[in-house]
C-alpha cells in the first residue's frame, strides 16, 4: 500500500473512531426518548387513606414483565395539574418501561401551591402503600423540586423507615427561607458562604407570592391578588389580568 493510501485509510479511521462516540450518545438518547413516548406500561389510577383524607394516586406497571419486583414513588413539584401534569406522565411511563412499578401520589400541598411539611406524610404513606403492593419490599421515591424537599422529610420519618430504600431528591430545598430570600433578592448564598447573583425564575416568585400574599397585600386586597396569581399560575394569563383589573 502506498504511502499516500495508507495517509487516507488513516484519515477515514480517525473520523470513524470520531463518529463512534456521538453515534451510541444519540442512540441511548433515541432509546430514552422513545420510552417517553412508547406506552410501555399500563396506568391505573387508586386511592388510599391520608392525612386529608383519600389521597388520588397513579401506578404504572410495566408491560411485557411477568413479576417487577422493583418499586418507585415519583413525587411532583409545585404545579396545579399533580400528577396528570403531561410531562410527569412521561416521565413515569419512561421509567416504568425499565421494569420497575412507578407510583405518582398527587400531593394536595403542592397542588394548592403550598410548601409546607404536612406533604410529607402522604409521600411517606405512599411509599408504605407501594411497599405492600410489592409484597413488603422497600421501595425508592424520585422527588422532584419541592416535592424533593418533602421527600427528604419523610425519609428522616422513622415511621416510613421500613419502606424505604433510598430517596433520590431533584432541585430540592434545603432551607426554605433561604429559597425565598433568593426569590426577593436574586442573590444566592453558596456553601463557601458568599453570595452570588443569580436570576430567580418567575415562577417560584409567584407562588412564594402567593403563599404569602396576606403579608404582601392590605388585607381587603388580598382574595383578589390570591385569585389573580393562582390564575397566572395556572397559566390562565388574560382570567390572571382581568381579575387584577378589576
Amino acid at each position: 500500500m502506498s504511502r499516500g493510501r495508507r495517509w487516507v485509510l488513516f484519515v477515514v479511521l480517525a473520523v470513524i473512531t470520531l463518529l463512534v462516540r456521538p453515534v451510541r450518545q444519540h442512540a441511548r438518547a433515541g432509546t430514552v426518548l422513545g420510552r417517553l413516548s412508547s406506552g410501555a406500561s399500563a396506568a391505573e389510577v387508586a386511592v388510599f387513606a391520608s392525612s386529608e383524607g383519600g389521597l388520588r394516586s397513579r401506578v404504572y406497571v410495566p408491560r411485557n414483565v411477568s413479576a417487577a419486583t422493583s418499586g418507585l414513588v415519583l413525587v411532583h413539584g409545585v404545579h396545579y395539574r399533580g400528577i396528570d401534569e403531561p410531562r410527569l406522565v412521561r416521565f413515569a411511563e419512561a421509567l416504568s418501561s425499565s421494569g420497575i412499578v412507578v407510583m405518582t401520589p398527587e400531593i394536595s400541598e403542592l397542588t394548592a401551591y403550598r410548601t409546607g411539611p404536612s406533604g410529607a406524610d402522604d409521600v411517606g404513606r405512599a411509599a408504605a402503600q407501594l411497599s405492600a403492593r410489592l409484597g413488603g419490599r422497600q421501595v425508592g421515591v424520585l422527588g422532584l423540586s419541592f416535592g424533593g424537599g418533602l421527600s427528604l422529610i419523610a425519609a428522616a420519618d422513622p415511621r416510613y423507615a421500613p419502606s424505604l430504600a433510598y430517596v433520590v431528591a431533584i432541585g430540592a430545598h434545603g432551607d426554605l427561607g433561604r429559597v425565598a430570600q433568593f426569590f426577593v433578592t436574586d442573590q444566592v448564598r453558596g456553601p463557601d458562604g458568599v453570595d452570588r447573583a443569580l436570576n430567580a425564575h418567575g415562577y417560584g416568585m409567584l407562588v412564594f407570592a402567593l403563599q404569602n400574599a396576606s403579608e404582601l397585600f392590605a388585607a381587603e386586597d388580598v382574595p383578589v391578588a390570591e385569585a389573580a396569581l393562582r390564575a397566572w399560575l395556572q397559566e390562565d394569563r388574560d382570567r390572571s389580568k382581568a381579575i387584577a383589573e378589576k
